[in-house]
Formats: structure tokens, C-alpha cells, sequence
């Protein structure tokens, strides 16, 4: 597993679809304006607006936009956008999502997928996403967990997104620098919209 999640289930190798924003896994384009984002609603790190209270869609949209990949995770079956610029980790044998890192090696996206074995409820998920962050924003919409704050003496940003289901839960999340806040909230907010969750009520 990637380190963030404990998960259940059957241990398999993930498959990944990373490929250029705009065409399909065989590299053909798509339906022109397939590969638009909605507008970013995630407020920046930090931020103290709040949310329009819109989930992730759990159908079919592009999770990506120019200077982004995509990447959907087979097992759990959840997509996110990451930048094309970003490194991925080693794939875990459990399959259960990916590391991205810039090239510095400061900067970390990880999307990953958790069978809901002890049955948390979103409340739970965001008391537990709060566990030693200092939070400067964190909100319930519907599944949606959305948490943001700094760690590490106060010099790292953290944001990570949930979407909890009695299954299984999706989840989202960066650390970057505070020191680097203005360089990567417009991609965290990026990222954070595009993220579609998978089949949450069911495990994996």
C-alpha cells in the first residue's frame, strides 16, 4: 500500500491510465471540450471561504486540463488530474493508488482508495483528517470531506479530500511548503475538482 491507508481486500497489481490530457488510452482525441475542468470550488489552503457544497461527479468527466494527466485507479476506480511535470512513485502490489512528486522532491500528491472496514462516517474521517494539523479549513458536504491546514512546525501545507462511502473511501491529498503556497494552490484547486471517486458503496 502507498503509506496513507489502511486497506482490505485481495492484494493486486495496480493498473494505471496516465496519458496526455485530451486523448484516449489508444492516443486518439477525444470529443472536443471532453477534457474541460469545472471551475475549481476547492478554496485555497488556508482559505477561510467555504465550499458551494458540490461533490466530486461520479460520472464520467475529464480529470484533467492543459499541463495535466490523467490517472484512474483500477482497483478502486476513482480518477484524479496530477501535473505532467510530477514523477509517480512505484505502484504498491495492494493496488490501492499512487505518489506523484515534483521534481524537487518537496511537493506530494497522493490519490488512494481504503476499504471502510471499521464503517466511518464522514465526521470520523474528518476528525481523523485533523489529527496533528493545525486546520485553517475543513468541511462535510454530502460524502465530501475537505480538510486543509499546516504540519510540521507549521512549514508544510496539507489538503486532502475524502469521499466516504460504507465501502470504501476515496481520498486525495497534497503537502507542499507554506513557503510555496502562491505556486501551487491554483493546482491543488485544480486537482481537487477534477477528483472523481469510484464505487464508495461497495468495498474492493
Amino acid at each position: 500500500m502507498i503509506g496513507l491507508a489502511a486497506c482490505s481486500g485481495p492484494h493486486t497489481t495496480a493498473t494505471a491510465t496516465a496519458r496526455p490530457v485530451g486523448t484516449t488510452s489508444a492516443g486518439t482525441p477525444t470529443t472536443p471540450g471532453s477534457a474541460a475542468l469545472p471551475p475549481p470550488f476547492a478554496p485555497p489552503p488556508g482559505s477561510s471561504s467555504s465550499l458551494p457544497g458540490a461533490a466530486p461527479s461520479t460520472g464520467p468527466a475529464a480529470a484533467g486540463a492543459a499541463g495535466f494527466r490523467v490517472y484512474r485507479n483500477a482497483r478502486y476506480g476513482f480518477r484524479t488530474g496530477y501535473p505532467a511535470g510530477f514523477a509517480a512513485g512505484q505502484p504498491p502490489q495492494n493496488g490501492d493508488g499512487l505518489r506523484w512528486t515534483d521534481g524537487s522532491g518537496t511537493v506530494s500528491l497522493v490519490a488512494f482508495g481504503a476499504n471502510n472496514v471499521n464503517a466511518r462516517s464522514v465526521r470520523q474521517v474528518q476528525a481523523d483528517d485533523a489529527s496533528g494539523v493545525h486546520v485553517t479549513y475543513s468541511n462535510v458536504s454530502g460524502v465530501v470531506v475537505t480538510t486543509s491546514g499546516l504540519t510540521a512546525a507549521d512549514t508544510q501545507i496539507l489538503y486532502r479530500r475524502d469521499v466516504v462511502g460504507p465501502g470504501s473511501i476515496d481520498s486525495l491529498q497534497w503537502t507542499y511548503p507554506a513557503s510555496d503556497k502562491a505556486r501551487w494552490d491554483a493546482a491543488v484547486a485544480t486537482t481537487a475538482a477534477a477528483f472523481t471517486a469510484g464505487a464508495v458503496s461497495r468495498s474492493h
